[in-house]
């Protein structure tokens, strides 16, 4: 199960089984207001297997958007539910 943990007001670190798989953030950078907040999954290498990163409208959606890739590169590579992401 994911889970957060708040390093600051705007900057979220996702955690599944205790261990960091990602993170979710506000971009303010970003002038988009479809596309201020980031997520990244950071935890393993997933890149050319699933999404890795991506921008969208709220807190909540990037939040959505990570717990919905992680799962999908964790079953895709036939690893456990509970994997420990190697640099979680």
């Amino acid at each position: 199960m994911l889970g957060q943990r708040a390093s600051h007001r705007l900057r979220h670190l996702v955690n599944a089984e205790g261990y960091k798989v990602g993170t979710v953030q506000l971009e303010e950078h970003m002038t988009d207001p479809d596309a201020r907040w980031g997520w990244y999954i950071n935890g393993e290498i997933v890149a050319g297997q699933i999404t890795a990163i991506g921008h969208v409208t709220t807190r909540e959606q990037a939040k959505a958007e990570l717990a919905k890739h992680w799962p999908r590169w964790v079953k895709l590579n036939g690893l456990p539910e509970n994997h420990r992401p190697l640099y979680g």
